[in-house]
């Protein structure tokens, strides 16, 4: 397809893109590591931390059922746009963690996995809760260690997985966590997760694993969920992200 590079040049205000997103209304959302960019109709306007972003460096952004946009920080916590004005999470109003990995709507809430620590922003009122993680310890480590690289729902139940210490069941009601699986004693590098159907791909770094270097696995969801061993070991890389398309490929 006829294509052309967005770059400074063109007005972004990075070169390196953290995230990008297109939502509801056609406007594409553009996260690098020094300012967010908004593509409108061909035109590029910038916001930046004095615009009123918890930080410039953006690592996700997301819609939620209301169409406000939220934008995830790995050093200022998170920032809502509700196409007027900005407002910020962060650790002095209550978030758990500034760096912040990932973002996930679920129950008109907004669930922050951060650094180390889970919070919650309910989309209702803009209140801040901390979901309890303490004494979830990193073997390697011997410290509290709850870094959250992905969600995902399985039976209309909310999870997350964590770099190191396991996937977690998150009890929204009570705001607590259950450990689900714990394959190899939560040593896995876990860099992204991917659920379709029964399906469970799950990509790890195994540089300290002499048997592995970086791996996709794949589990049968259930057998997972009672922390069976995987189905296949595959790859050498670490996988970011997943996708299927029309015809069903993976």
């Amino acid at each position: 397809f006829p294509s052309r590079r967005i770059d400074t040049s063109e007005g972004l205000p990075n070169k390196q893109v953290e995230s990008i997103f297109k939502d509801s209304r056609g406007i594409l959302w553009v996260g690098t590591k020094n300012g967010l960019s908004k593509i409108e109709n061909g035109h590029i306007t910038n916001f930046f931390k004095g615009d009123g972003l918890a930080h410039n460096n953006t690592q996700e952004i997301i819609e939620d059922k209301s169409n406000t946009i939220w934008i995830a920080s790995y050093g200022g916590g998170v920032t809502k746009f509700d196409g007027k004005t900005f407002s910020i999470f962060n650790k002095k109003k209550g978030l758990v963690n500034d760096y912040v990995r990932k973002l996930f709507e679920y129950k008109n809430k907004i669930f922050v996995g951060t650094k180390n620590g889970l919070s919650i922003i309910n989309t209702q009122n803009n209140s801040i809760s901390t979901v309890a993680t303490d004494g979830i310890i990193n073997v390697r480590t011997g410290k509290i260690d709850f870094q959250v690289m992905d969600f995902f729902i399985h039976k209309d139940e909310l999870y997350c997985g964590t770099f190191r210490v396991g996937i977690f069941k998150i009890n929204v009601k009570n705001k607590t966590v259950k450990r689900v699986f714990n394959y190899q004693n939560g040593w896995d590098y876990l860099f992204s997760i991917y659920v379709k159907d029964s399906l469970f791909y799950y990509s790890v770094d195994g540089a300290n694993n002499p048997s592995n270097k970086a791996t996709l696995k794949k589990f049968n969801i259930e057998k997972l969920l009672t922390d069976q061993k995987d189905d296949l070991l595959f790859g050498k890389s670490i996988i970011w992200d997943y996708a299927t398309d029309t015809k069903n490929n993976l």
